[in-house]
């Protein structure tokens, strides 16, 4: 078989290792010539040539995905880094946690010396928001629903961050649950904003109650 095959549109990579025994039971055996002069040998040095240049070209199929893969993981790197976001999954058989690089930054740990999972995140949540936190994801998990929690973290240096927090049940038709995916953004600056908002605008709705009250008066 062509290792190229084009009618199903994929790739169809066949064993070097049967050619050579092939070739090896050919020589083996002794030539054996056929009405075009060309003998059992000849034929298996010219299938074993051919699949040579279809597995180059293979390799050369994948090295552009590869590369194409590469191009579009730092995209979306910068892409987290800019919305000071990370993401992870969770493999539920295996309870195998995987965590993007950004997400150890959001989380303000170190990826080099913690391992990603609940453990960590339970470490790093603000005692005040731990049990909410918590019991917002064990929600989603027990109801197969999509996760959705604010909460506060605290840095190493002591530092309080807000954080949002993203999830999907991943399953199959059946409704057997595989794995969830999900996103950490850290919304910090957001909500300091708002709190100071709401603290600017707090003394102007009370300025405006205050004179509606003595207009109404007079």
């Amino acid at each position: 078989m062509s290792a190229v095959d084009r009618s199903a549109d994929r790739f169809v990579v066949p064993s070097f290792e049967s050619l050579w025994r092939e070739a090896e039971a050919v020589l083996a055996a002794g030539p054996t010539r056929h009405t075009d002069g060309e003998d059992d040998a000849m034929r298996v040095l010219h299938t074993l040539q051919v699949h040579q240049v279809e597995f180059e070209m293979v390799n050369d199929v994948m090295r552009d995905l590869q590369a194409r893969g590469e191009a579009v993981l730092r995209r979306l790197s910068m892409a987290l880094r800019a919305a000071r976001a990370g993401c992870w999954d969770w493999n539920v058989a295996s309870d195998r946690w995987i965590w993007s690089p950004e997400l150890f930054h959001v989380y303000g740990l170190d990826a080099a010396s913690v391992e990603a999972g609940v453990d960590a995140w339970r470490a790093v949540l603000h005692p005040e928001d731990r049990d909410r936190a918590t019991s917002g994801f064990a929600e989603a998990v027990a109801r197969r629903r999509p996760l959705s929690i604010e909460y506060r973290i605290l840095t190493a240096a002591g530092d309080a961050r807000w954080i949002l927090e993203r999830g999907d049940i991943c399953g199959d038709r059946e409704g057997h649950f595989d794995a969830m995916t999900g996103v950490a953004i850290d919304i910090t600056e957001q909500k300091e904003n708002a709190i100071e908002l709401d603290r600017l605008d707090m003394p102007t709705f009370n300025q405006f109650r205050t004179d509606l009250c003595h207009g109404i008066a007079l």
